[in-house]
């Protein structure tokens, strides 16, 4: 994810623990390119960093119907929840588009927006209930049955997480809950798809997708809470 990667990588650098040659590497890691249009100027990822070195970055995932943590209706607005992702820092609301062989990052001015901040504790409490309250249900309508890769997915959320690729100075919880959530991501992409040849009623896709829609949103707050969670030094 673009905007989690700028947030959680700019956070770092701003807390003196990665240089700035390192946030540029990750951020436009495989070799795209990054630049800035919009309110900013048209300029390098480099300048947008040093633009907003004074600001907390954060994350913001909207979907239709939950646009926490963003300002009022706007451009910007409607631009991150087509997205689907987006930055704000300061005074600044971002959001990413890949057009090849670049990332476009359009900048927009914003008025200041509640911070949406969810504690790691209650993030991941509420992704333990929606993982509990949805394993059954979705048993019962045999969705590992019709997609067989997704017995695989399942049984690896039940092992241990391993290391979000977070940069330094972020609490091992927080990468704990990301990989979690990068997990379910996994498996709400294999569930939400139907199996080649496989017939599934309209009544039974919209009672998957009912049952997918809770554990798709705690999975977005996680993600929220661990990008967005307090540096540890």
């Amino acid at each position: 994810m673009r905007s989690g990667l700028l947030v959680a990588w700019t956070r770092s650098w701003q807390a003196g623990l990665v240089s700035y040659d390192e946030v540029l590497d990750v951020v436009q890691a495989g070799g795209q390119p990054h630049r800035v249009t919009g309110a900013i100027g048209d300029v390098a990822l480099g300048r947008l960093l040093m633009e907003v070195r004074a600001d907390r970055p954060r994350l913001v995932l909207p979907v239709p119907g939950d646009p926490r943590g963003l300002p009022g209706p706007g451009p910007y607005t409607s631009h991150a929840l087509a997205a689907g992702e987006a930055v704000l820092a300061g005074g600044w609301g971002l959001v990413p588009e890949a057009i090849p062989p670049t990332v476009l990052w359009h900048s927009y001015a914003v008025p200041a927006a509640t911070p949406d901040l969810v504690p790691l504790a209650d993030a991941d409490a509420e992704l333990a209930e929606a993982l509990r309250d949805s394993a059954s249900a979705l048993g019962r309508l045999d969705v590992a049955g019709l997609r067989p890769e997704l017995a695989g997915a399942l049984a690896a959320i039940r092992r241990p997480a391993s290391d979000a690729g977070l940069p330094p100075g972020y609490p091992a919880r927080a990468h704990r809950l990301l990989a979690l959530a990068d997990r379910i991501g996994d498996i709400l992409r294999l569930a939400a798809a139907d199996a080649p040849g496989a017939a599934v009623t309209a009544s039974a896709a919209v009672q998957r997708d009912d049952l997918l829609r809770p554990v798709a949103a705690a999975a977005r707050r996680a993600r929220l809470a661990a990008y967005n969670t307090e540096l540890t030094s």
